[in-house]
């Protein structure tokens, strides 16, 4: 059985398996087919028995024989019930194109999720934590992790796994840029051809920085942070130190300026609201559409 894109397909664990093959069972309308996974470790948004949304593992695990005091390895494929993952997996499941991850809360399940273009925290693989993106909704990959450079070594688009986290270097003689689980950061970097996934001529762009991933972004509108690369959800008080990033979806080129223009409007892409830009050139949040 051929499984189309557009068709929704649910998997589950096959019990008769004892190891990767048939492990995998794969039903689409009312015709269910045995699959065997081809590597480990392979990760499927699955269902138990009794319906309920999971991940499903397919991966190498020691045991030990107590009769020989050995420790073997098998491949099998087992059901997790929903958990809050730390990062994202590789979906290798019918829809792995459109939806190239799998990112898992304890409370929402399991789901496949699109890609964005940049660096994803890789947590079905340890020896490979960063999975890699180059395009919008395409098959991404995993790799290991460059090794941290030091701040004065640093090229603009280095980045690193390290203590858990994602961490991204914007510049040289610059600390790394990396983001609590609670705040994402924005920041704007020139650079290098080949430097950052998808780039491949010097370009100036901004990118999200966040706890578990660091990726371009490029959404039509305009995002206004603070000198610290926090978004700005509030016009009150000063704004001398507020960046404005203008950005187009289709040419993916965002603008930098430091103020606004008179008897202006701006659309706020995170915030979703009108922003005013007055006689003055204060910036104020606005009901007008």
């Amino acid at each position: 059985m051929t499984i189309n894109e557009g068709t929704d397909t649910q998997y589950y664990v096959n019990g008769e398996s004892t190891g990767l093959e048939n492990a995998i069972i794969a039903c689409t309308n009312t015709k269910c087919e045995k699959q065997t996974p081809t590597s480990v470790p392979s990760y499927y948004v699955g269902k138990d028995e009794n319906g309920n949304q999971g991940l499903i593992e397919c991966v190498e695990t020691t045991v030990s024989s107590r009769r020989r005091s050995t420790r073997n390895t098998i491949q099998k494929c087992t059901w997790r019930p929903a958990f809050t993952s730390d990062g994202y997996y590789l979906n290798n499941g019918y829809n792995k194109l459109s939806y190239p991850l799998i990112q898992c809360d304890s409370s929402e399940g399991c789901n496949t999720v699109e890609a964005e273009i940049g660096y994803y925290i890789n947590a079905g693989n340890s020896q490979k934590p960063v999975i890699v993106c180059e395009r919008e909704n395409n098959e991404c990959y995993e790799r290991e992790s460059p090794i941290c450079p030091e701040p004065a070594m640093a090229i603009p688009g280095n980045y690193c796994y390290a203590d858990g986290q994602l961490k991204f270097f914007k510049s040289s003689d610059s600390a790394a840029v990396s983001a609590s689980k609670s705040k994402d950061i924005f920041v704007s970097a020139t650079i290098p051809k080949n430097g950052f996934p998808g780039i491949r001529s010097s370009t100036f762009a901004l990118f999200k920085v966040s706890y578990y991933s660091i990726n371009r972004y490029y959404k039509s509108g305009s995002i206004i942070v603070d000198k610290n690369g926090n978004v700005v959800d509030s016009m009150d008080g000063d704004q001398s130190d507020y960046t404005i990033y203008t950005c187009d979806e289709t040419t993916k080129v965002c603008t930098e300026s430091k103020g606004c223009s008179p008897n202006t409007y701006l659309y706020d892409a995170i915030n979703k609201k009108a922003i005013r830009c007055n006689e003055e050139g204060k910036m104020e949040y606005t009901d007008e559409a």
